[in-house]
């Protein structure tokens, strides 16, 4: 196992990019207690990028079928991608 993520806030809920790049999780590192998303290169390239910025709780699910692109989501609930 390799570690990604390295910021004190809580890291979890990882999902695998279909092509295997990378992962999207949830972080509260910006607001503790609201976790949004996040994504981080597989390899451990690059840095850690907020994907999305919300005053409610995100969390991915998985990733939609049809698509590579985050969908807008529902209000605090768990997110597909």
């Amino acid at each position: 196992l390799t570690q990604l993520t390295f910021d004190p806030g809580n890291d979890g809920m990882p999902v695998w990019s279909p092509d295997g790049r990378g992962l999207v999780f949830a972080s509260d590192r910006a607001t503790r207690g609201v976790p949004n998303l996040y994504w981080v290169n597989a390899d451990g390239t690059g840095e850690v990028t907020r994907l999305r910025e919300s005053p409610r709780a995100e969390r991915p699910d998985s990733w939609h079928k049809a698509a590579g692109s985050l969908p807008s989501p529902p209000a605090s609930t768990a997110m597909r991608m």
